[in-house]
């Protein structure tokens, strides 16, 4: 992909990004401020990382796993797809906080002694949370291409009943 093809797409997708952006925005300061209100300790670089993981979460589930396995009713699939996306995930986030950032010099929050279970149980409820506001999102947007689409026909419908009516 080129330059001018990445300014072509941007372009046309110019609302769409911004309406993303300014909710991600959103929803990390709710993070952020319920992270506050419950007193825990707001390491932002740890946050920032998080976060970012669960966007391409998100993002990965309703560009790729729900359009190509769910359309297509292959469940079994989806099914692989999700659980080899939450073991990626898990494992990117173990890396992150237990080896890069402290490797850094930058604070994380977490339990002194790794449990395991534990935290293999926090992490893919989390991660499960993001493929549930993905999957909301995938259907509440095909939904709305259905109705859209329907609505279109039944107004050329009319179209041609009018001029059928006028001939």
């Amino acid at each position: 992909m080129n330059y001018s093809t990445l300014k072509t797409i941007l372009k046309q997708h110019k609302n769409t990004i911004l309406i993303h952006s300014l909710c991600w925005l959103l929803y990390f300061g709710f993070e952020i401020s319920m992270v506050m209100i419950v007193g825990l300790p707001i390491y932002l670089i740890n946050r920032i990382f998080l976060f970012i993981m669960y966007i391409f979460t998100f993002y990965i589930s309703i560009l790729f796993l729900y359009p190509c396995y769910l359309t297509t009713r292959k469940y079994l699939l989806l099914a692989l797809g999700i659980s080899v996306l939450i073991v990626q995930t898990v494992g990117y986030r173990f890396i992150v906080e237990y080896h890069l950032l402290p490797m850094l010099d930058i604070p994380v929050w977490r339990e002194k002694k790794l449990n395991i279970y534990l935290y293999l149980a926090e992490n893919s409820w989390q991660i499960v949370t993001y493929l549930i506001y993905g999957l909301a999102y995938w259907y509440g947007t095909e939904k709305f291409k259905v109705e859209s689409k329907k609505l279109r026909l039944e107004e050329l419908k009319v179209l041609d009943e009018q001029r059928m009516r006028e001939q």
